[in-house]
C-alpha cells in the first residue's frame, strides 16, 4: 500500500497456508485420493469415491490452494474459489485482533454467533501492522478494537 493517496489505494494479499506446511498439503492430497479408491473400489460406487474426494478437498480449499484477501475504503472481502465473504464498513461493528488474522464483526457483542458472522482477514507473511492499520483508518469510529 503506497502513493500519495493512502485513501483511495486498496490493500490486497493472497495467503496460501499450504506453503507454510507442504507436509500437511500431502496429507490432505492422500486423503482424498484414498477417498475416491475407497469409494470406486471398496464400496464399487465410482460415483461416491468422487463425491468424497471433492469434499475433502472442498473443505481443505482454503488452506490448499489458498485465499485471498482485500481492504479498501468500502470494506472488506475475502475470497476462496467460489466463496466470497464481504462486509461494508457500516456494517461493522468489532474488529477483534487474533494471532492469525483480524474478524470484522457486524454483531456489537460476542457470542456463539460471531464463528458464522462477518469477514475473517488472515494476515499475509508481514503484513499483521498495515492490515490493522488500515481497517482502523477505514472502519471509522463506529468500529470497536478488541485484541483476542
Amino acid at each position: 500500500m503506497t502513493g500519495a493517496n493512502e485513501e483511495s489505494e486498496a490493500l490486497s494479499w493472497r495467503v496460501r497456508l499450504s506453503e507454510r506446511e507442504p507436509r500437511k498439503a500431502l496429507v490432505v492430497v492422500a486423503a482424498a485420493f484414498v477417498t475416491l479408491c475407497a469409494g470406486a473400489f471398496w464400496l464399487r460406487q465410482p460415483l461416491v469415491g468422487v463425491v468424497g474426494a471433492v469434499v475433502v478437498l472442498g473443505a481443505t480449499a482454503e488452506f490448499l490452494v489458498g485465499a485471498s484477501y482485500r481492504l479498501d475504503l468500502s470494506g472488506a472481502t475475502s475470497a476462496c474459489l467460489l466463496s466470497v465473504s464481504t462486509i461494508e464498513w457500516k456494517d461493522v461493528r468489532r474488529a477483534i485482533v487474533e494471532l492469525d488474522g483480524l474478524r470484522l464483526s457486524p454483531l456489537e457483542t460476542p457470542g456463539r454467533r460471531e464463528s458464522f458472522r462477518g469477514v475473517f482477514l488472515r494476515y499475509g507473511a508481514e503484513n499483521r501492522e498495515a492490515v490493522i492499520g488500515a481497517a482502523r483508518r477505514w472502519g471509522g469510529p463506529n468500529v470497536r478494537f478488541h485484541e483476542h
